[in-house]
């Protein structure tokens, strides 16, 4: 296919890019590759009507082309893809190129099925969840399915996982599903959400307070509001577990007050007296 070049001012990315470019470092060192051995692949783009270019692949090469000071780029332009096939062909590119993570490959997935609602796919997810735990992993789906079995290949991740990954966040609308994927969640931080939606609360809570202060060039809100969350609960979590220790330690001290006014059992509470001790040092460590 013919490589053009195209000037960067008529190139925008796409809106419902599955991978947010959060960190600038990938970029900034994408570009002293570039600057050292040039271009080694154009960019995929294709027309849009009022005359601009939309990226199909190749968003890294673009940032880190404008980091350059660069006025053009060099690009495939394809006029025979339609919104479906561009979008598996960006959600490849970024799945080969960079980890997506659980709330990143269920947005793709859901933008993927845009024409099923936010009840619609909550509905398919768990109906297809049920099927495979009755069924087992790599049994024949029905053909109502196959379009999460493409996902799954696309992804490079097996139908079971990504099911699983849906059927956590599958009461989560589209709009909020933006913010977590902003989030970059461990599966770990993802299933904590499905088990207790007021933590989404209060993602949403954080991220309507950071949204209007977020620097454009920075973290997205989604990520600060979801760092923001996750350590104010292991915080709670720390103070929870230092105020049983407390707890336990009462009882322990009541307990040696007891023994040592029994003299057959002294010996017992000079031993409790020991781990008091072990336990008190261990909460100085942890900087109580």
């Amino acid at each position: 296919m013919e490589v053009k070049e195209i000037p960067l001012k008529l190139i925008q990315p796409r809106k419902d890019q599955p991978r947010r470019y959060k960190e600038l470092g990938p970029i900034y060192e994408l570009a002293e590759s570039i600057y050292r051995v040039g271009l080694l692949e154009p960019i995929l783009v294709r027309p849009l009507p009022d005359g601009m270019y939309e990226i199909i692949a190749g968003e890294r090469r673009y940032q880190a082309f404008k980091v350059l000071g660069r006025q053009t780029i060099p690009a495939i332009i394809r006029e025979d893809v339609d919104d479906n096939t561009v979008h598996k062909m960006s959600v490849a590119e970024n799945t080969s190129r960079v980890e997506l993570k659980p709330a990143e490959i269920v947005l793709a997935l859901r933008k993927h099925l845009r024409h099923l609602s936010d009840e619609e796919f909550s509905r398919k997810v768990k109906t297809l969840r049920s099927f495979i735990r009755s069924q087992g992993d790599g049994t024949e789906i029905p053909a109502e399915y196959k379009e999460f079995d493409i996902a799954a290949q696309t992804f490079g991740i097996k139908l079971s996982t990504l099911v699983h990954y849906a059927y956590l966040l599958a009461d989560v609308p589209l709009s909020t599903l933006e913010i977590l994927a902003e989030g970059n969640l461990t599966l770990r931080q993802v299933a904590a959400i499905h088990k207790d939606p007021s933590i989404l609360d209060r993602i949403l809570a954080s991220y309507r307070r950071i949204k209007p202060n977020t620097d454009p060039l920075g973290m997205p809100a989604g990520d600060l509001a979801c760092q923001d969350v996750f350590i104010s609960l292991r915080k709670e979590k720390a103070r929870k577990r230092r105020s049983k220790v407390d707890r336990a330690l009462e009882h322990l001290k009541k307990a040696v007050n007891i023994l040592l006014d029994l003299e057959e059992h002294e010996e017992h509470a000079y031993k409790l007296e020991d781990l008091i001790a072990v336990i008190e040092g261990t909460k100085a460590a942890e900087g109580e």
